[in-house]
């Protein structure tokens, strides 16, 4: 089977979507022919496991513009390399609606991966960016909701989220982000020492949180979720990452 992974339209990935192509392409590669297609660069750690690299142009702009990409690079793609599937890994928002839509064109079915709340995310802003993003998750994102062979969720709330919007389940899968193909992330063989090592205490349950310190995160969930644990037993909140909440 030839799979196309669609990387996006411009900059550099972040680490954290350099992982996942990484990843995602390490674990297809084993018994698939893998390709990229899009107008960003392709991860270096990621180019060992994709056979074919396929560059689009991208002539700038927005989130509608991002979407328009997407499609013109899934159509383009498609015509030069006849892929079994598509597959979008990041950006739900601007990436997924353009490559199912060119998918849907070229007759290639897709598949898309979940992995923010892209549906609450408009009630942290305000004005007319809240509306903005209102519009992109709930008007353009009906698109993949609709088009999409299947989505893949990180977990039974993404699940949920799709529920609630119609999505049938049997084109949902909770699948967790991939392991990291380098083995940078494993158990510690002596949990005391590591412990020890990073000056924690050893006979207290630790909760460990590490991202960004956001509203569009969950901090203030998470903060009620402290106090109210907090009160009751003697557990230790660990917060790894920085901003606007790191103060609070």
């Amino acid at each position: 089977m030839r799979i196309g992974v669609y990387l996006g339209s411009r900059g550099a990935s972040t680490d954290n979507a350099a992982r996942v192509f990484e990843a995602y392409g390490a674990h297809l590669a084993g018994e698939h022919e893998v390709d990229a297609f899009g107008g960003a660069p392709i991860p270096e750690g990621a180019t060992p496991h994709y056979a074919h690299v396929e560059r689009t142009p991208y002539d700038g702009g927005g989130a509608l513009a991002e979407v328009l990409a997407a499609y013109r690079a899934a159509r383009r793609y498609c015509r030069r390399r006849s892929p079994d599937l598509l597959v979008q890994l990041w950006k739900y928002k601007v990436h997924a609606p353009g490559t199912c839509l060119g998918g849907r064109t070229a007759g290639v079915p897709v598949l898309t991966r979940l992995q923010v709340d892209a549906f609450g995310e408009y009630r942290a802003f305000e004005g007319f960016e809240r509306a903005r993003i209102y519009v992109l998750d709930h008007v353009i994102g009906r698109i993949p909701r609709r088009l999409s062979s299947g989505t893949i969720v990180l977990g039974p709330y993404g699940r949920s989220e799709l529920r609630a919007r119609g999505v049938d389940d049997g084109r949902i899968t909770v699948l967790p982000p991939p392991l990291d193909p380098r083995g940078r992330f494993h158990p510690p063989t002596d949990s005391g020492e590591a412990k020890q090592t990073l000056d924690l205490p050893e006979d207290r349950p630790i909760v460990l949180y590490a991202g960004r310190l956001s509203e569009q995160k969950g901090m203030p969930f998470l903060r009620r979720v402290v106090e109210r644990v907090t009160a009751r037993s003697d557990v230790l909140f660990l917060l790894v990452g920085d901003g606007p909440f790191r103060r609070r």
